[in-house]
């Protein structure tokens, strides 16, 4: 049998026969890798990298990183691999060719809403014209998603189209004018805060077409004089 070979590193028996013994590869606890002496030297090693690549940035003008601190070194590998989750950029539409825009609104066809190309304020005022243009219809989906708290439409809007202020969480407070005719379904469908919706005295007794509006329970309904 041929003499043992040890690597003093890892503890590898060199003199094995691996075509014959493929099994027999092994590490001693005792190998310089695993002693204190060996984490000493490592250790060392790594200190002596460190500085070369300081000294190698600052000869090109470069500014190396800053090292980790003590709280960052204890932090689990989890929380330093991976980068904080970011908040989502909010939804910016421009509008598509044949379409208006003026002031963070839309008109298209099927009538206005937001573009969301502006901040919505908490008190959104739909307007009943734009540039001399008359709106009749707050289109589907108009202001759905948005943060505002108070929308009121302007009088001279006939229609509100389908989930018009559908998943608004923050929304309590929407007043619709006396010139309303037409209700579009689910058009308040999941706005819990929604607390209080005024309508025009003529939707009085129109309560079949107001239950498929979606109303969150616990909403008051206030008419108008």
């Amino acid at each position: 049998m041929s003499k043992t070979k040890i690597c003093p590193v890892c503890g590898y028996d060199q003199s094995r026969d691996a075509a014959r013994y493929p099994a027999l590869a092994r590490v001693r606890a005792n190998s310089a890798l695993f002693t204190a002496h060996g984490w000493e030297e490592l250790n060392r090693r790594l200190s002596r990298i460190e500085e070369l690549l300081a000294r190698l940035c600052a000869a090109q003008g470069l500014i190396p990183a800053d090292p980790p601190s003590a709280e960052e070194k204890e932090k689990p590998r989890e929380q330093a691999d991976f980068p904080r989750q970011r908040e989502a950029p909010p939804r910016t539409e421009a509008a598509p060719p044949g379409q208006e825009e003026w002031d963070g609104w839309m008109l298209t066809d099927g009538g206005l809403r937001l573009s969301y190309t502006k901040p919505v304020p908490e008190q959104v005022v739909v307007p009943s014209a734009l540039h001399n243009k008359k709106v009749r219809r707050l289109a589907v989906d108009a202001l759905r998603c948005s943060g505002a708290r108070e929308a009121v439409v302007s009088e001279g809007v006939r229609e509100i189209g389908a989930y018009a202020f559908a998943e608004c969480p923050e929304l309590e407070r929407v007043t619709l004018p006396d010139s309303l005719a037409e209700l579009g379904a689910h058009c308040f469908a999941r706005s819990p805060q929604l607390s209080v919706l005024y309508l025009p005295a003529s939707w009085r007794g129109r309560t079949e077409e107001i239950k498929k509006t979606d109303l969150p329970e616990g909403c008051v309904i206030k008419y108008l004089l």
